[in-house]
């Protein structure tokens, strides 16, 4: 559709205060005090093969460029580094073509989302504490069953985790925990099963030799190397969205754009959403064009499962303003769409919502785009304002900012966008009202 004009609109009796204040550079940013805020931190220690060759590594967590583990709960710790792994840093950045091994816990192995990850990068670590019931020890066969390699870590005599064995590939003796008779003893026992054995804590020559004797196919520990911290850019999620979004997937009765909506009330959400249908299990030929339609790809079953680990992923807030505003663009947007013959409200949407990606993440737009599945006039829209989406995005930012002399969009008149401008602030102002609510 070609684009009109409508020269002289009166915009006179909107008031000239925009709806944030928000800055005016060709390329918003927001910076933090806290120089680790907005990153994403992995501890990543190689396990080597007999000929000393790196097998694997296996990923820790860590909060901040340390060292060591310093954590208070254990399911956000274990969720956020399955998902830093698979989104934030990538398995080729992380780990090249070896395996990821991570430690999952019962929560985390229960959500659904281990199925998602590429059954040959990952081998998923049952931690010692795990309670082996009868969900549990069944999640663990159906995941064998579809590919996954189980390591049982830190076994022990007498380990609960006996149950596990048949469907384990793998099992971690801690070799500090044992004296050298318990060592030979336990190696033995295993041996005669079809499972590998990893010796961890090996910290000199002489154990590393014992451990040779005794049959251990992978060893790891500070004789070989210290664990590495690597860090990356995080996209962080609002839990308080992604769990109202998971109690409207309770119910399969849920109408796709009530869903699309619960999730595009927290912009962080949307683009994590985004890029797990761009995934290795979920990518498709045709782009995406709109929230709904990026649900509909990915399915209830698998958004429930990303949703579930983003949840308990927990992580950093942004500024409440900023939020404000991407949903209030993202709104008004929508609301143009519906006086725009042959538009697409969930398109434009959605072009609303992402042009506030870079100030949200601290990123360049290009580099956060890179990694949607989007549809190219919205990509065309958001980097270079291209298009009838461009430029209809180019006024309603006009608008909110009170820049009434550059809001021009086709025959769309002052009330128009007054109209989609009010629209947008009492729909903002309802999600915000619920989060307080829910708080």
């Amino acid at each position: 559709m070609s684009q009109e004009s409508s020269p002289g609109a009166d915009f006179s009796g909107v008031p000239d205060t925009p709806l944030i204040a928000f800055p005016r550079s060709a390329r918003l940013r927001t910076v933090s005090q806290d120089s680790s805020a907005g990153s994403a931190f992995v501890g990543r220690q190689p396990i080597f093969d007999e000929s000393l060759a790196v097998y694997g590594y296996e990923l820790l967590y860590r909060r901040g460029d340390t060292t060591k583990a310093v954590f208070t709960d254990r399911d956000s710790a274990s969720a956020e580094i399955a998902l830093d792994a698979f989104l934030e840093f990538g398995f080729d950045t992380l780990v090249a073509d070896r395996r990821a091994f991570i430690n999952l816990t019962r929560t985390v192995l229960l959500s659904g989302f281990c199925s998602e990850l590429p059954p040959d990068r990952v081998v998923f670590e049952i931690l010692e504490d795990t309670e082996c019931d009868d969900e549990v020890v069944g999640e663990i066969e159906a995941l064998a069953a579809k590919g996954y390699s189980i390591a049982l870590d830190d076994f022990v005599q007498d380990d609960e985790r006996e149950r596990l064995l048949p469907h384990a590939s793998i099992v971690k003796l801690d070799i500090e925990g044992f004296d050298e008779p318990a060592l030979r003893r336990q190696a033995e026992r295993l041996r005669e099963r079809p499972i590998d054995l990893v010796a961890e804590r090996v910290e000199t020559r002489e154990q590393l030799e014992l451990c040779r004797e005794l049959g251990f196919q992978y060893f790891q520990g500070f004789f070989f190397a210290r664990p590495a911290t690597m860090r990356g850019r995080r996209v962080p999620v609002e839990r308080l969205t992604a769990m109202r979004a998971l109690a409207l997937l309770a119910g399969d009765e849920t109408p796709l754009d009530a869903l699309a909506e619960a999730v595009a009330a927290d912009v962080k959400l949307s683009y994590q959403v985004m890029r797990a249908v761009n995934s290795a299990g979920s990518a498709a030929a045709l782009p995406i064009d709109s929230l709904p339609a990026a649900i509909m790809r990915l399915g209830r079953n698998q958004l429930r499962a990303w949703l579930s680990v983003m949840a308990l992923s927990g992580l950093e807030r942004k500024p409440p303003a900023l939020l404000s505003l991407a949903l209030s663009r993202a709104r008004m947007c929508e609301a143009l769409a519906t006086m725009r013959p042959g538009a697409s409200s969930g398109t434009w949407f959605m072009a609303g919502l992402f042009s506030a990606l870079d100030a949200l993440f601290d990123a360049p737009l290009p580099e956060l785009l890179r990694d949607l599945p989007l549809a190219p006039a919205v990509t065309d829209a958001l980097l270079h304002r291209s298009g009838d989406l461009g430029t209809a995005l180019n006024a309603a930012i006009a608008f909110e900012r009170g820049e009434f002399s550059r809001v021009e969009y086709g025959s769309l008149t002052a009330s128009d966008f007054t109209t989609a401008y009010r629209t947008a602030l009492l729909w903002t102002q309802k999600w915000q009202d619920a989060a307080v609510a829910a708080a």
